[in-house]
């Protein structure tokens, strides 16, 4: 809503899709349904993009991007590594969130 407010303003709005769509909640459905995990995830993107554009949202479907993609997942973690290389990156002992049916 306030993408389209500003474009009907005049503003120059960058609005991409973006699927966050790489993990154990992908994973596990696509073990329960037998489908393996990119067929799974890329069909829900597929049904999910097809409703999002009915409902007429203003987004840059040239822009579309999704985590589980090879060449988004690539550039990421080359980033890390120039991280590491830089000296930005530290390994640490810390309390974390544990989710005991992923077992993550």
């Amino acid at each position: 809503v306030v993408a389209r407010y500003k474009r009907a303003k005049g503003f120059n709005v960058l609005h991409p899709m973006g699927w966050d769509a790489f993990g154990m909640p992908a994973e596990n459905a696509a073990m329960q349904n037998r489908v393996h995990p990119k067929d799974w995830t890329y069909e829900n993107i597929a049904v999910m993009r097809e409703q999002l554009k009915m409902m007429g949202l203003s987004l840059d479907w040239a822009r579309e991007f999704a985590t589980c993609d090879v060449d988004y997942y690539h550039r990421q973690q080359m980033l890390f590594l120039d991280f590491v290389e830089k000296g930005l990156v530290t390994r640490k002992s810390s309390k974390v969130n544990w989710d005991p049916e992923d077992m993550t």
